[in-house]
């Protein structure tokens, strides 16, 4: 999941990669639209695009059905964030598509798993090279279900480290991110896909 639900924005510039949606008094069809189209483009100078949009409350009903489809089947170079002080007047259906993040704490994640995966990631990224990550790896005895949650923990801290503004950083990780999941996704052995995920885990998460 690249998709959050925050109450405040994250501290991310302006950006050719980067689209601030500041709506004055609606988000409509039109908008949703421009998303889509935005997020379906090459990144230029990150890994991925992001799409902010303030006041995501105020995304009528039609949008939000519209809005659905991209929730459901983001890009795979894409992360969108959703900033607002009134969740309630969004649909379930978005809600349900989305990580919520209040004061910096998803609602939907186990603390103490998530303390785990932070320590598993910090783990793996001391380690001497490929070689090690890949033994700590196998190590863990994963399935596609656990491996997948991992993938959801290690996102949430990257969100964190974005919100701090490493940005460059994190959207590489959050790259990596993405392309494990696909595999996963799509079936691929497990062990093929989160050795993959092992070789190409390089940047290390900023305090």
């Amino acid at each position: 999941m690249h998709a959050f639900l925050v109450s405040s924005p994250p501290d991310i510039s302006e950006s050719v990669d980067t689209l601030h949606l500041r709506p004055e008094t609606s988000i409509g069809i039109s908008e949703v639209r421009q998303i889509s189209v935005f997020l379906s483009r090459k990144p230029v100078s990150h890994p991925v695009n992001t799409v902010i949009v303030f006041d995501a409350h105020l995304l009528t009903v039609p949008a939000q059905n519209a809005f659905l489809k991209t929730l459901e089947e983001p890009p795979l170079n894409s992360v969108i964030y959703l900033v607002t002080s009134q969740p309630e007047l969004l649909l379930p259906t978005i809600i349900s598509r989305v990580e919520i993040v209040s004061d910096g704490h998803p609602e939907n994640i186990d603390p103490e798993k998530l303390e785990k995966s932070s320590q598993l990631i910090e783990k793996l990224l001391k380690a001497s090279g490929e070689g090690e990550r890949l033994i700590i790896i196998q190590g863990q005895n994963f399935t596609r279900q656990s491996a997948l949650e991992f993938l959801n923990h290690l996102e949430h801290l990257i969100h964190g480290q974005i919100k701090k503004g490493h940005q460059e950083l994190n959207s590489s990780l959050l790259s990596l991110i993405f392309s494990t999941r696909m595999l996963l996704k799509s079936n691929v052995n497990l062990t093929m896909a989160l050795g993959d995920f092992a070789i190409h885990l390089k940047a290390p998460l900023s305090d």
